[in-house]
């Protein structure tokens, strides 16, 4: 009776260790490089949109994820994920179509920060490498532009917020990696990773705005041109398996 009785307790024990190898949750930091993608939608001038393009620099943003981990096989892992998405970049141009000031500069630094969830499929490669690819939904939770326009030939200067941009609520970026885990003890692994991601949907409503922050004489209306944000950079976190 005895002896029955340890081995049923030793099979329980084995099936919960199975089990329990089966999940992970981890965190990781994303430092990233962050721009957007401009689309044409006619409502810019080709002048307009090769400045705009030729003026747009990416910058440097932080991001962090909190995940979920569930082993479907030996190679093949499913990834839910929550975590906040930071994208920056600026521009700088003259206009030089449809206004009266087109020796204005305006430079302007945006940034817009995401709540994101999304899921993705990992798969190992070999032990320690692996690829993952996903898509998720980035809501938005804040977003902050600050203007600076000047003119050297009318005496124009200005400097604050810019509040003409108006984003869309939510946007659908997909995601691809490339992955390495260190075992540091039997259930904690470090991971770093290279990844890349872009939305598959416009960043921005469409709406209209001026040129110029203050309106000035001659400073027509028109729509934002539309643009995808991306972002490129690296995964740095760990990984704790149960």
């Amino acid at each position: 009776m005895r002896s029955i009785l340890l081995f049923s307790l030793l099979l329980v024990g084995s099936s919960l260790l199975a089990q329990e190898t089966k999940t992970s949750i981890g965190f990781s930091l994303n430092p990233s490089y962050s721009s957007v993608l401009y689309q044409k939608t006619g409502t810019f001038s080709d002048a307009d949109i090769e400045l705009i393009e030729s003026g747009t620099n990416g910058q440097l943003g932080l991001s962090g994820t909190f995940f979920f981990q569930y082993k479907l096989t030996d190679k093949l892992f499913i990834d839910w994920g929550l975590g906040l998405q930071n994208y920056r970049y600026n521009t700088t141009y003259y206009s030089q179509t449809n206004i009266e000031h087109s020796d204005i500069q305006r430079d302007t630094k945006y940034s817009q920060y995401y709540i994101q969830f999304n899921t993705s499929l990992k798969y190992r490669l070999f032990k320690t490498l692996y690829v993952r690819a996903g898509i998720g939904i980035d809501l938005l939770a804040d977003h902050r532009a600050e203007r600076t326009e000047t003119c050297p030939t009318c005496e124009y200067n200005y400097q604050g917020i810019d509040n003409s941009a108006i984003y869309k609520e939510a946007i659908f970026p997909a995601s691809f990696g490339l992955g390495y885990e260190l075992k540091l003890k039997d259930n904690l692994n470090l991971m770093a990773e290279l990844f890349g991601s872009m939305s598959l949907s416009d960043a921005f409503m469409t709406t209209l705005f001026t040129d110029q922050v203050q309106e000035l004489p001659g400073a027509l209306l028109k729509q934002h041109l539309h643009q995808r944000p991306f972002q490129v950079g690296c995964k740095i976190g760990i990984i704790r398996s149960f």
